[in-house]
């Protein structure tokens, strides 16, 4: 016959609590990965915002050139 250890009370809770800390400490993780993410996804936007934002402000700029030298050319002679 097996015989069967008895478990106490104070064994559980003993357990019970250094299950709740680990649990709390993957909370804390968790919460940081979170924030890593959300702080990313936001990079993210400002940069796909800036990248619409380029191929306007790139052909104004090639506007601007291009008037730029004609007057230029044109003062010059």
């Amino acid at each position: 016959m097996m015989e069967t250890s008895q478990v106490t009370h104070e064994q559980i809770y003993e357990r019970l609590c250094e299950v709740e800390k680990k649990v709390i400490e993957i909370d804390d993780n968790t919460k940081v990965l979170v924030e890593i993410a959300k702080n990313l996804e936001g990079f993210i936007n400002v940069c796909r915002f800036i990248g619409k934002l380029s191929t306007p402000i790139l052909w104004l700029a090639a506007v601007v050139s291009a008037i730029a030298m004609m007057w230029q050319t044109f003062k010059g002679k």
